[in-house]
């Protein structure tokens, strides 16, 4: 249990660093991906947005509505 909670940390704060903080070379790719991963609802995969969200105890809608503001933000400064 410690594993898979440990790795899905892990893949939000990845997905997270990606919006807003990338290391990768190519930003424009790695802050799409992750934007596109946080907002599809895919119930099915097991390392899904919301799949991730609900075994962390998480409001993944509220989650969603953070990142989108900060977005904005983060394009307006």
């Amino acid at each position: 249990m410690r594993s898979t909670r440990a790795l899905f940390v892990a893949i939000l704060s990845r997905a997270l660093k990606d919006i807003f903080k990338p290391t990768c070379d190519d930003y424009d790719l790695c802050r799409r991906q992750a934007l596109h991963w946080i907002e599809v609802n895919d119930p099915e995969s097991f390392t899904s947005f919301v799949n991730i969200c609900n075994y962390l105890d998480i409001d993944a809608d509220r989650v969603r509505r953070i990142v989108i503001l900060k977005t904005v933000e983060n394009a307006c400064n």
